[in-house]
């Protein structure tokens, strides 16, 4: 079973613009972004920079692409040179005290998104001609919309490249839960725009404001037991728990059922990461499947269940 990730919440559904495979669209004109936004991007890579798994973000570049028109939320791509590092989704916020949060991440050289792992998955199901629009809602629903040559639409997983279960009238249930007025359409209508991609910059912060301590445990195989169909839940009262049962190594399953409940996605969790600038304090999940991603564990508790 393929990894995705689910919850639909205005506050930043967003459809990635920027097409891949056989689809590529033409640079826009360039649009204003806040200065410190590059400012806090490179802050957040620099904290990360010092970490293990993270060390080829140290000599790191960074560009900055737009999750959609009035999203206020950003892809950003890391690179060491030509290859890819990983990769941070942000979003603006309306708190003064922090104007941009870090909503997931990752390292490796496969992030979501990754063009490559996509035309994997395709070549399997015999597809070699598509177009292709990343749409990101919420860490919890992250797929590509496919587009075929004789104008077949079908989706795909975010992580895996691996097709999914799920047609338009599915996907706008979800939008709609969202909030989002326009439904499927509208996000299928960004994917027609064009996509402004900041140059790669160099990061230059000396010092992070933010501090970060990561934790990792063992990988473990996520089907091994199936706590899900036996067992109950962790209580909403235990959820807080969750960093100091993982500090003893316990071994948690995530799971979330998509579409109506059609679908079950689950992933081990390894890990979290901590953060902090003294004021403000993030906790963030490490999730692993076909990949791994960091996802605020906030929005995690919102949607899904953990297993022990």
């Amino acid at each position: 079973m393929s990894q995705t990730m689910r919850k639909w919440v205005p506050a930043y559904a967003a459809a990635l613009i920027f097409l891949a495979a056989a689809g590529l669209m033409p640079p826009a004109a360039s649009a204003a972004r806040p200065a410190t936004l590059h400012e806090q991007v490179s802050q957040w890579i620099e904290a990360l920079s010092a970490e293990s798994g993270y060390e080829l973000w140290k000599s790191a570049a960074f560009s900055i692409s737009p999750l959609g028109p009035g999203t206020h939320s950003w892809y950003v791509t890391v690179k060491n040179g030509p290859a890819i590092a990983g990769y941070l989704i942000v979003e603006a916020t309306d708190r003064e005290a922090e104007p941009y949060r870090l909503v997931e991440y990752g390292s490796g050289p496969h992030p979501l998104f990754d063009s490559a792992v996509l035309r994997h998955g395709m070549s399997k199901e015999g597809i070699g001609r598509y177009k292709a629009v990343p749409l990101y809602y919420h860490p919890l629903l992250a797929v590509w919309h496919i587009t075929k040559p004789d104008g077949a639409v079908l989706y795909a997983d975010a992580m895996s490249g691996e097709t999914l279960p799920i047609d338009d009238k599915l996907l706008g249930e979800a939008v709609s839960e969202a909030g989002e007025p326009n439904g499927v359409s509208a996000a299928a209508s960004i994917g027609t725009a064009s996509i402004e991609t900041v140059k790669d910059t160099a990061i230059d912060k000396p010092r992070p404001a933010w501090e970060v301590s990561v934790r990792r445990n063992a990988s473990f195989e996520r089907y091994d037991r199936m706590p899900w169909l036996t067992g109950s839940p962790l209580a909403a009262s235990e959820r807080h728990l969750l960093p100091a049962m993982l500090d003893k190594r316990a071994e948690i399953r995530y799971t979330a059922e998509l579409y109506r409940n059609t679908t079950r996605f689950v992933w081990a969790v390894v890990g979290y990461d901590q953060w902090s600038d003294g004021t403000t304090e993030h906790t963030y999940i490490t999730l692993e499947g076909e990949g791994t991603r960091n996802v605020l564990f906030d929005l995690l508790l919102s949607e899904g269940e953990f297993y022990r």
